[in-house]
């Protein structure tokens, strides 16, 4: 009968953790995002500019002829969400030796001005979610860039990983460093 009472304990002690930690993040304040032009001058000192690259290579299963579907990635930022869809480019060769072969490209760049200071970055597509906490220095131009991981035919290591099994996640860059506060 004492593991029950002692069960129960623990759960009533970690229910107002759980609470406290939700209401902080829904007072965080939504983010003033403004979608700007790649050449566009550098941005005020209370303000940062954040270009978000992304790259997916995907099997092309169109018909010769056919015109190939477009992509989505969902970008978030601090709980604001925006969607870009892009069109690919057919593509056989790559200096990436898991894009090796024939397959259609998808290539995402888009500059954001917000503010300086500290920010949540999600990219999500195909189910995989991959988040990066980043700091913004006011009037710079920062580079984000999420490369894609793609799987292997098998889990045993030593297998070649290929864009023909799709991906498996990303891994984060900010301005040439990698990102380690991903999640």
């Amino acid at each position: 009968m004492k593991p029950i009472w002692l069960l129960a304990g623990l759960f009533l002690m970690m229910l107002p953790q759980g609470c406290y930690r939700g209401a902080s993040l829904a007072q965080r304040p939504v983010p003033d995002i403004e979608a700007v032009r790649p050449d566009s001058p550098l941005p005020s000192p209370d303000k940062a500019d954040l270009i978000i690259y992304s790259h997916i290579k995907k099997r092309s299963f169109a018909k010769p002829g056919a015109e190939e579907k477009p992509y989505t990635f969902f970008i978030s930022i601090d709980g604001r969400e925006l969607k870009e869809t892009v069109r690919g480019v057919k593509e056989t060769t790559s200096d990436m030796l898991e894009e090796r072969g024939e397959g259609v490209r998808y290539e995402l760049a888009i500059r954001l001005r917000l503010d300086a200071g500290a920010h949540e970055v999600t990219l999500r597509t195909e189910g995989i979610s991959t988040k990066a906490q980043i700091e913004l220095e006011g009037a710079k131009v920062h580079a984000l860039r999420f490369e894609p991981v793609y799987r292997s035919f098998t889990r045993k290591f030593g297998f070649p990983r290929s864009f023909r099994y799709g991906i498996s996640g990303f891994t984060v860059f900010m301005d040439g460093k990698r990102v380690w506060k991903v999640y």
